[in-house]
């Protein structure tokens, strides 16, 4: 969590800036300067570096809603050659089929893998872009 020092008018100044602030009295100087108050600054502590390093995050994330979406990108990446399908996939990872399929589903509208349709059965193989996200988080 970061300090920072906050007027009654909303103005923020960095924590780093309190000595100076302390030395005029806690007043606000960009109160003083421009309208003539002297509103006292208050020490406040803030999360904004926690909320910035959580949007960072979310923005550079996968967005997996669990562990079997990573484990599905992983083996695809492994068979990255070939179309798989889900009872394939389901058998190396140990679930049934139909949750491959679902979750397959979802990273298919990510975009992290294609789906391509044969003899009526869905067959799956992971893009290059879910190569890429995938090799950034290993």
């Amino acid at each position: 969590m970061s300090q920072e020092l906050e007027c009654m008018e909303g103005h923020r100044f960095p924590f780093e800036q309190y000595s100076m602030i302390e030395a005029f009295g806690m007043i606000c100087p960009i109160c003083s300067r421009e309208n003539h108050k002297m509103i006292p600054c208050e020490l406040k502590v803030t999360n904004n570096n926690v909320i910035e390093l959580i949007q960072d995050y979310v923005k550079h994330s996968l967005n997996l809603s669990d562990e079997l979406e990573f484990e599905i990108l992983n083996y695809l990446s492994l068979n990255k050659d070939e179309y798989n399908r889900a009872s394939v996939i389901a058998e190396e990872l140990d679930c049934t089929y139909q949750l491959i399929a679902k979750r397959a589903m979802k990273l298919v509208e990510r975009e992290l893998v294609v789906v391509s349709k044969r003899d009526t059965r869905n067959y799956y193989q992971i893009t290059e872009y879910g190569l890429n996200e995938l090799e950034k988080r290993r």
